[in-house]
């Protein structure tokens, strides 16, 4: 049998194979996959859904409330009453109207919830992407000093090499080669460590995304580079610390303020009018009008009004605290993010020394000028530079995530 492949066929199989992979994830992707997927950020969003139907709700319980009875029977009368047996029926329409809800704006209190679940809603938001943000920095620099490590791992074979080719010149090697495998084995623990935290990370942004991310699927092309912070102006009054606590403090003194309307009445109007009436002295018709009011309440109402006034001023006073707070964690942290690029200048321009240092050692080594400790002692400045400039960096980064939570909305 003979298979026939058409050209298209052939022109398909030829794009898949020579098709570019697939594009490497960054911060942004990360941050929509967390969005899209956290159970936290959906909780926040039925939780709105509902303080919005609260406030409708709310909304309609000022409108006066129309309820219509009727009822029907069947009596019977004893034959002294002159009265005959028979159906009796009446109809009734009542209209109630809570006056102390109508007059406060009852729906006020219904509203900030409202703003207060948008609020949750985008704090919600902003913490799970400086929590991405956080995990995804952190990854990147694991991912470098795992890379670091690896050339290290590299350089200390190679240096074995230079040791053994020294051995066969007729130089005593025994205790170089001894040292550099002491060396070899402290950097494999060293870099065990540094994949544990790793993997660490990588399952904590996988737990934030949903995905299935692996170590090779980023590029880390959108790291930024360290600069001074710019904290924006009013970055303390606009945090959604701030705002939530405003809004309570909002709710409190809408709270004491309707709780003056207690002492509206309550109202009610209704007509009842008997349909079938057997009995003569039987009212045919009734309109009636009543208002209701709570007097032995009022006690009690006015403790209540106390305690609500009491909590507004509380409410205020704790607005002002978180602010001034928040005010001095903003400041300290871009402080912080000024020292720590500060540091990563300093380390970038001691590891470029360190980097030279390490390639005049090795040369002088193999030609006999320095010693074996000589050497190490060198290679341990350089490993050292390379940590204190990821750690650096690692701090800049920690600290970006954090002001960026404050300073920029999504």
């Amino acid at each position: 049998m003979r298979i026939k492949i058409s050209m298209a066929a052939l022109a398909l199989c030829a794009a898949a194979l020579t098709a570019a992979p697939a594009r490497a994830a960054d911060l942004k992707d990360c941050t929509a996959r967390a969005l899209a997927y956290s159970p936290a950020v959906k909780a926040y969003e039925r939780q709105l859904a509902s303080a919005q139907a609260a406030a409708d709700r709310d909304g309609k319980a000022r409108l006066p409330r129309l309820s219509a009875s009727a009822d029907d029977g069947y009596s019977a009368y004893s034959a002294a009453s002159g009265l005959e047996d028979g159906l009796t029926g009446t109809l009734g329409l009542q209209l109630d109207w809570d006056l102390p809800k109508a007059l406060s704006g009852y729906q006020r209190l219904a509203d900030l919830e409202t703003r207060k679940s948008r609020l949750l809603l985008e704090t919600a938001r902003r913490t799970l992407a400086r929590d991405v943000a956080k995990d995804y920095y952190r990854l990147h620099i694991l991912a470098a000093k795992k890379a670091d490590y690896d050339g290290a791992r590299s350089y200390f074979t190679s240096h074995i090499a230079d040791i053994e080719e020294l051995g066969d010149r007729g130089v005593d090697v025994k205790l170089d080669l001894l040292r550099a495998g002491m060396q070899l084995r402290a950097l494999g623990v060293a870099e065990a460590a540094i994949e544990t935290d790793l993997r660490a990370a990588l399952l904590s942004l996988n737990s934030a995304t949903g995905g299935g991310f692996r170590e090779g699927d980023f590029a880390f092309a959108d790291i930024p580079a360290p600069a001074r912070a710019a904290a924006p102006a009013g970055a303390a009054a606009d945090a959604p610390e701030t705002r939530l606590s405003a809004l309570d403090q909002a709710s409190a003194e809408e709270a004491y303020r309707q709780s003056g309307y207690f002492y509206a009445p309550a109202l009610a109007f209704g007509v009842n009018k008997a349909v079938t009436p057997i009995d003569p002295a039987t009212e045919r018709s009734r309109a009636f009008l009543s208002l209701s009011l709570p007097v032995f309440d009022f006690g009690q109402h006015a403790a209540d009004r106390r305690a609500l006034r009491e909590d507004a001023e509380y409410r205020r006073q704790l607005a002002l605290e978180e602010r001034r707070r928040l005010e001095v964690s903003i400041r300290t942290l871009t402080a912080g993010m000024d020292n720590a690029a500060a540091a990563c200048a300093d380390a970038g321009a001691g590891l470029a020394d360190a980097d030279k240092a390490l390639g005049t050692a090795g040369e002088y080594y193999r030609q006999g000028k320095i010693r074996e400790t000589d050497l190490l002692s060198v290679f341990a400045d350089y490993l050292a530079a390379k940590e204190q400039a990821r750690d650096a960096l690692g701090d800049y980064l920690d600290k970006k995530a954090d002001l960026d939570y404050y300073a920029e909305g999504l």
